[in-house]
């Protein structure tokens, strides 16, 4: 015996199985609309994550630059460094008194805001003399051997700076 109820409800329009299957005009209008909008949200999202990945490689491109300008600004810095201490090291100043050393690397240091300290240590690593800006000499503590520190082994120990 057929169910009453299935019955009633094939009849009423609302339930009508072949209606639900096409769909209505608006389930046609927004599968249509879906469609259409679809490939332009496609198309956005394509387009932003090309244009982040051309910035991110600009930003790479643009920190490599300024990498590459530091490390060049630090190699002539160096160089620079190189160049005072050879010759400072045939200054007859520097070999005299103390203090005609310490006057020597005071006005040295008056004409050159480059550095911040200068000192003359011997081969034992005493130091002879030095002078620094008021800046150093107030934060570091004056020391009168530096054969403790790495960079002085170092450079006795390749012959270099």
């Amino acid at each position: 015996m057929p169910d009453p109820r299935s019955e009633s409800a094939s009849k009423h329009p609302l339930f009508d199985i072949q209606r639900l299957r096409a769909g209505s005009i608006r389930t046609r209008f927004l599968g249509i609309l879906l469609l259409a909008v679809l490939p332009v949200l496609w198309m956005t999202l394509h387009t932003y994550i090309q244009q982040r990945q051309q910035m991110m490689a600009a930003l790479q491109q643009d920190a490599a630059q300024v990498l590459s300008l530091a490390l060049r600004d630090h190699e002539i810095q160096a160089d620079n460094a190189r160049q005072l201490l050879s010759v400072l090291a045939s200054t007859p100043q520097l070999f005299g008194s103390a203090e005609a050393c310490t006057t020597f690397l005071r006005g040295l240091l008056q004409g050159d805001q480059t550095y911040a300290a200068f000192g003359v240590a011997n081969r034992d690593g005493r130091v002879l003399c030095s002078a620094a800006t008021a800046a150093v000499s107030a934060s570091v503590p004056s020391s009168s051997q530096v054969d403790d520190r790495i960079w002085f082994r170092t450079a006795l120990a390749e012959r270099r700076l």
